[in-house]
């Protein structure tokens, strides 16, 4: 049987005379030994330089992607979105200090990063789901499978990612192909630790010093209390909620029971387009003495034809601007296009101003002041 050990590949380096350097490549790379270090840093610096600018979009697209998913999907951000793109010295430092050779600036996995903080554990779940439905998950790795029960540490899940194939058709994500991107998921209580071991260097239990580790475990442990407690409050929450389907007795307003009764009320095309804690629609109602169920369904129930007349004017106005100037303003332009104005929220704060409108004007005359000049107040 005849062998054919294929033909070897030149080494792709330019010698200081201008000639074409002799030797052949090694296996996996453009260079041989002698050039790959010193010359492929050079080239890989190149690519870098040229390649920033499109990382940094591919960093934006993917921060506007994960936010408008978690926003239809009602998830919440504990801080903002964190994001970078490498710098090329974390790189060259990097590639030196693990040994690691690479041919070309797009094979690095953390060339783009991004950390998500959720407030609750239970948003993790759903996190995973909307990276997992939405982009291609490359790689995924919990860091907290790496302690035992008795260790404290470092916890985060953290994925390699990229886009799926039918974004990259999309003419302004062509450019970013084969770009992955390391998304850091984590909750705010363990980002709180992850922020101080950080500063304090004590991301592992062996570089605490021992007359400090009893403080460190006790730390730990209240921060996992925290998520622990919240998961508990939601629960119990949940269950509230649940109750409040099969009927809602004269009780205190409270923004749960407000909004079942907004909900089951108003026009559901009305609702928010974000959930709302109609805390300060709670001020209003109790400005004009409305404080228990009843008495907000009877100001619903007695109102409502003025008050969806009123709606639907407001409708009409904003169809015309959207026409006449291709503009809105107080609302939307989604929402404009289908055929609703108020929120539940500016829906009840019409029929207050229907009930009493003189009252509800100097009200809210005086609450734009204060809110435009809050140093009224001092």
């Amino acid at each position: 049987m005849r062998k054919g050990t294929g033909k070897k590949k030149q080494c792709a380096a330019i010698t200081k005379g201008g000639s074409r350097c002799k030797n052949n490549a090694s296996n996996n790379s453009e260079f041989c030994a002698l050039h790959h270090s010193e010359y492929d840093n050079t080239s890989l610096r190149v690519e870098y330089d040229l390649l920033l600018p499109i990382a940094s979009r591919f960093s934006q697209t993917i921060e506007d992607q994960v936010l408008k998913l978690m926003s239809s999907n009602y998830l919440t951000l504990g801080v903002p979105i964190e994001r970078r793109v490498k710098q090329w010295s974390s790189i060259a430092e990097k590639l030196e200090r693990k040994k690691i050779q690479i041919d070309r600036v797009r094979q690095l996995d953390d060339l783009v990063g991004l950390r998500l903080i959720l407030l609750f554990q239970r948003d993790m779940q759903g996190m995973h789901k909307i990276i997992d439905d939405n982009f291609r998950i490359l790689s995924h790795e919990d860091t907290a499978s790496r302690l035992v029960e008795s260790q404290f540490g470092y916890q985060s899940v953290h994925y390699i990612i990229g886009l799926p194939q039918s974004w990259l058709q999309v003419p302004t994500m062509k450019e970013f192909g084969d770009l992955k991107a390391e998304l850091q998921v984590r909750t705010l209580s363990q980002h709180i630790w992850a922020a101080a071991s950080h500063k304090l260097q004590y991301k592992r239990e062996a570089s605490v010093p021992l007359p400090l580790r009893r403080s460190i475990h006790r730390i730990s442990a209240i921060l996992e209390v925290v998520d622990l407690e919240f998961e508990r409050l939601l629960k119990d929450r949940d269950s509230y909620v649940e109750e409040l389907k099969t009927a809602i007795d004269n009780r205190d307003l409270n923004v749960d029971v407000i909004r079942k009764i907004l909900s089951s009320k108003w026009p559901s095309a009305n609702s928010e387009d974000t959930p709302s804690d109609y805390s300060e629609l709670i001020e209003d109602l109790a400005t004009f003495d409305i404080t228990t169920t009843h008495q907000l369904e009877s100001l619903i129930d007695n109102h409502y034809d003025a008050v969806m007349a009123k709606e639907r004017k407001a409708v009409a106005r904003v169809q015309e601007q959207l026409e006449t100037t291709g503009e809105v303003w107080g609302t939307s332009e989604e929402r404009t296009n289908l055929g609703v104005f108020y929120t539940f929220t500016g829906l009840t704060r019409s029929a207050i101003e229907c009930k009493s409108p003189h009252d509800w004007n100097e009200y809210a005359n005086t609450r734009l002041t204060r809110e435009f000049n809050p140093e009224q107040d001092d």
